[in-house]
This record gives C-alpha cells, structure tokens and sequence, in this order.
C-alpha cells in the first residue's frame, strides 16, 4: 500500500511539474476574468435589488429546458450536429438552415 500511495504522489508531482507557463499565465487570467464577472454581478444585485437575480434565475430555468430537450432528443437520436440537425429532420432543410443562421447571429 505504502508503495502504490508513493508511486501516486510521485505522478502527482510530475504532472505538476508539465505545466507550461502559458498555460499558468491562462489560469491566472481566467482566474481574474471570474473574479470580474461575479463583483460585477454582485454590484448589479445591489443595485437593481432583487429584479436582477430573478432574471438570472429565469434564464438559467429556461437553458436547463433547453438543454434537457437536446438531450432527450440526442438520447433517442444520436446524431452529429446540434439544434439545427432536429430541425431540419423535423422540418425540412430550409428550417436547419434559418436555425442555423440565427445561432450564428448570435455569436456576433
């Protein structure tokens, strides 16, 4: 046992050790972007009361339906694509591609 606990700590240390310093200055800047999104959040709940944080309940209900859906149809229809693929089979073709165009509109 003493061994293998060895063996795993020594693993742990060389994985550490992999980490390039790119990759540390990425987690410090992802560090301080998350640290910015949520003080601003706080600061927007302070100021707007309680209407802010309902809203963002509201969206986040409404993205786990959204998602629910797309896995319960994935689970009964695995296929390659996302929103577009459904409704284009459930559709037709100019239906995937209007969809298609939206999402992409919202990436903007």
């Amino acid at each position: 046992m003493k061994i293998q606990a060895h063996q795993k700590e020594k693993k742990n240390k060389d994985n550490l050790k992999k980490l390039a310093w790119w990759q540390l200055s990425l987690i410090g800047v992802g560090r301080i972007i998350g640290t910015g999104y949520f003080l601003g959040l706080g600061i927007g709940i302070k100021m707007t009361r309680p209407s802010n944080l309902i809203s963002f309940i509201l969206a986040g209900i409404g993205t786990y339906i959204v998602f629910e859906v797309l896995a319960k149809m994935s689970a009964q229809d695995p296929q390659e694509g996302s929103f577009r693929s459904y409704a284009k089979k459930a559709y037709d073709a100019w239906a995937g591609f209007r969809l298609a165009g939206f999402i992409g509109s919202l990436k903007c």
